[in-house]
């Protein structure tokens, strides 16, 4: 052991007074308490100092370390060592080493460095030695390499389970094509020994026609485009027949990122490919019979349908002879016959035409009004054989004309209608027609509407559980109603198929006993209007008063809709006692009348206030749903008699005649109904859910010359904003779906505030805050149900005044 008398590189904590000297005091404290060992070596490598870390390491007292050397304390151990010193010592670099030692049986890894200590001169005078103990680290380390080695194992020995023994079709592929491995399933799928297998390549094996597509996905796989991919690729199997499967291909590169080879799975897809060509085939066959079928169907109801008219156009010359009531009687009986034959062949040749996709639909602008109107006019005779009521409404917000196929349309209405009135043995039939804009007028084409019929009946209804039948082809409810209604089953097929085509849908509602309605859809666009009333002609009507008098509530309403539109006041009565107390306390300028009403009929009503009136009397218009008027009429004062639907066009006309008897009308069907024009427009969408409370709002919003769009759920308000720009949303609060409030929100983040409409809140609540949270939601106004004309005018203007100086 070495003098312990050499100097030691450590201060004397003793001398240690200054600023600079409490640094070092505090940096010798350092060592001595720190874990890692710090030792210091001269020249000849004897240990001049160490701190408690160093001593510990060497399970020696500092006093028996200092002035020994390595091989001193180390032994042979010190071979290991003393070269690191010397580089220390000669290069004057920091060296840095990972050494092992065995102290007293155990063996500790450390992380060491080196760092020699140079004086003024640039010499080196000692060497600092820092020996950080990694041995735990280097446990860990060795802890988690070893379970990497084992689950590395574990997972090749998966994946040659797998490979070997599972049921797809596996292989490894060399860059060139060869087969490098294969399982067995491979074999059995190209039909292949392995042995035999491995001495092909891959393009042996593959179908001359997808060997370019393969050519082409293995190069971007090679220059890195894609990692892999998978598609339907065909294999020559050992005896010579195609094999179909599905191909997974992913490349495998090298630790210096290079293509190492290929993992291949497949899947066999020639059974489904069989099939599937089955499939092709029967579909093939089974058009091929739907043709012949359709050709048949046609070619037979030509030849039927030549001769029928024959039959139909002799009985109408019969009919036009003398005949006596046998004859009469017989001929009629023959023309219907032949009239309902007639109609089962059109629909048998139209079933055909569409099953054979030659029927092509039109282009050609129309009137709703006079297509709906004139469709009733078909049905009116059977309707009123039954003294059913027959009745059109439609909004006047909603287009009048638009572009489509207007006798394919018709067809429709007509089948609906045909079983409405076949169906209902009392009560009534109505018709109705709603739209919704599916896109805006552009520059290059006007708005787009889907069209919504409905037709209604107070029918003897159908069985929810029928219902999914009634649009199949030559299929009805039951039997008992084909044997008591007759019909083929084909008219609501093809209504399904043509309203289909013109790009809609078709659709029931019903209970048995309670009657049904039949909704159906088209598409079209809006087309310009053929003919308007003048302003004129409306400041002529306007203001006129008229008592409305009909026992049935629709008449009612579609008669009041229809003259308010006009800007008329319509007066409405349900009956003859009511209308004589209302005549007797009011004075009109027109009557109304139906003539078919329980107790005191439209021709009495008529003679008792002729008679108790006098000069003062209205003029009465009569309406009827049988044709001609009763004899006893002929000594009335009639203005004019109308049949029952009554054509919102030709009323018009009747109107003007009679309360501008100077004024000369010429008819016309085209003619469109404008409501009243407000000198301020807006353009108004009434977001409201309750049908009741969206009639009475529409009905304010007519009388102070606005129109509006209606939605009846937030949704629906936000569909709306986002297809046409409105100046103002009324909004309901609470509504099914999505409430006022969020749709309000949804608004106001998705439109800034000089481009979104000004939002009018209509609510029932009236507590505390509600209108506050109204107001924070980003409402512009609020207004309080029930709605005065009085505050919504009032609100509406102030609207139309800010817009006005803007």
């Amino acid at each position: 052991m070495a003098s312990s008398q050499t100097s030691s590189p450590f201060p004397d904590p003793m001398k240690l007074n200054s600023v600079g000297g409490q640094m070092a005091q505090q940096f010798l404290a350092f060592v001595e308490q720190t874990s890692d060992a710090f030792v210091a070596f001269d020249l000849k490598f004897r240990y001049i100092a160490i701190n408690a870390s160093g001593a510990c390491l060497l399970s020696l007292e500092p006093q028996q370390i200092i002035g020994s050397t390595h091989r001193e304390l180390l032994g042979d151990q010190a071979d290991e060592i003393e070269p690191f010193l010397e580089e220390a010592a000669e290069t004057g670099k920091k060296v840095f080493v990972e050494r092992t030692l065995q102290i007293e049986q155990q063996i500790r890894h450390y992380d060491t460095v080196y760092t020699p200590t140079m004086d003024a001169s640039g010499n080196v005078t000692c060497i600092w030695g820092i020996y950080r103990d990694v041995t735990d680290q280097k446990r860990l380390q060795q802890q988690r390499e070893d379970r990497l080695r084992l689950q590395t194992a574990q997972t090749e020995e998966r994946f040659r389970t797998s490979f070997t023994y599972g049921a797809a079709a596996k292989a490894l592929i060399s860059i060139e094509g060869e087969w490098l491995q294969v399982n067995p399933a491979l074999c059995q799928l190209l039909g292949y020994e392995e042995a035999a297998l491995l001495q092909k390549t891959i393009q042996d094996l593959t179908f001359p026609g997808d060997l370019e597509a393969e050519r082409r996905q293995f190069r971007q796989l090679l220059v890195g485009k894609i990692a892999s991919y998978q598609g339907e690729k065909r294999f020559l199997h050992a005896n010579g027949t195609v094999v179909w499967s599905l191909v997974s291909v992913a490349l495998v590169r090298d630790i210096t990122d290079k293509p190492a080879y290929l993992i291949a799975e497949m899947q066999d897809l020639t059974p489904l490919k069989h099939t599937e060509q089955q499939l092709k085939r029967a579909k093939r066959e089974a058009e091929s019979a739907n043709r012949a079928k359709s050709e048949f169907l046609a070619m037979m109801s030509h030849e039927i349908r030549t001769p029928m008219n024959a039959v139909i156009g002799t009985t109408d010359l019969l009919l036009e002879t003398d005949l006596g009531e046998l004859q009469t009687d017989l001929v009629n009986t023959a023309r219907t016959s032949g009239e309902s034959l007639l109609s089962i062949i059109d629909d048998i040749l139209d079933f055909s035409k569409i099953e054979f996709g030659k029927l092509e639909l039109e282009a050609q602008p129309f009137n709703i009004d006079l297509c709906v109107e004139e469709t009733l006019d078909l049905v009116n005779a059977r309707a009123s054989e039954k003294a059913l009521e027959l009745a059109y409404s439609r909004e006047s917000e909603q287009p009048l004309f638009i572009v489509g196929d207007l006798h394919r349309l018709r067809q429709i209405l007509v089948n609906l209608l045909g079983n409405a009135v076949k169906f209902t043995p009392e009560g009534e039939v109505v018709v109705s027609m709603t739209a919704q804009i599916l896109s805006e007028a552009s520059a290059d084409a006007p708005p787009t509407y889907e069209l919504q019929f409905a037709v209604k009946d107070t029918g003897i209804g159908i069985k929810p559980e029928h219902c999914d039948r009634l649009f199949q082809s030559f299929s009805q409810v039951d039997s008992s109603i084909t044997r008591q209604y007759g019909g083929t089953g084909l008219g609501l097929a093809i209504s399904k198929r043509l309203s289909k085509q013109m790009g809609g849908r078709i659709w029931v509602e019903s209970q048995e006993g309670l009657g049904s309605t039949f909704f159906f859809t088209i598409h079209g666009q809006a087309a310009p209007q053929m003919a308007a009333p003048s302003a004129a002609d409306h400041h002529r009507l306007q203001g006129k008063r008229v008592l409305i008098v009909d026992d049935n509530n629709t008449n009612r309403q579609i008669l009041r809709m229809q003259v308010k539109s006009w800007g008329m006041v319509p007066i409405l009565a349900a009956s003859g006692v009511e209308a004589l107390m209302l005549l007797g306390e009011n004075h009109f300028d027109l009557a109304i009348l139906d003539v078919q009403m329980p107790g005191i009929s439209g021709l009495t009503l008529t003679a008792r206030l002729q008679k108790h009136l006098g000069d003062q009397a209205p003029p009465v218009v009569l309406l009827s749903s049988i044709g001609n008027i009763n004899p006893e009429a002929q000594s009335l004062q009639i203005a004019a008699s109308l049949r029952k639907p009554v054509k919102k066009a030709r009323l018009h006309q009747i109107l003007l005649r009679i309360l501008d008897p100077q004024l000369e009308i010429t008819p016309s069907h085209g003619q469109a109904d404008s409501p009243q024009v407000t000198s301020k427009p807006l353009r108004i969408l009434l977001a409201e859910d309750n049908v009741v409370n969206q009639k009475v709002a529409l009905r304010m919003l007519l009388q102070l010359g606005y129109e509006a769009d209606l939605a009846a759920n937030g949704r629906e308000v936000l569909e709306q904003v986002r297809l046409k720009t409105y100046d103002v949303v009324l909004m309901d609060v609470q509504m099914p779906e999505m409430d006022g409030l969020t749709a309000t929100q949804q608004i106001v983040q998705e439109w800034s505030v000089d481009v979104r409409p000004y939002i009018i809140a209509m609510t029932a609540n009236v507590m505390q805050g509600d209108r506050e949270d109204c107001l924070a939601a980003g409402m512009n106004a609020y207004i309080s149900k029930p709605i005065r004309l009085k505050d919504l005018k009032e609100t509406l203007n102030a609207v139309a005044d800010a817009a006005a100086q803007d």
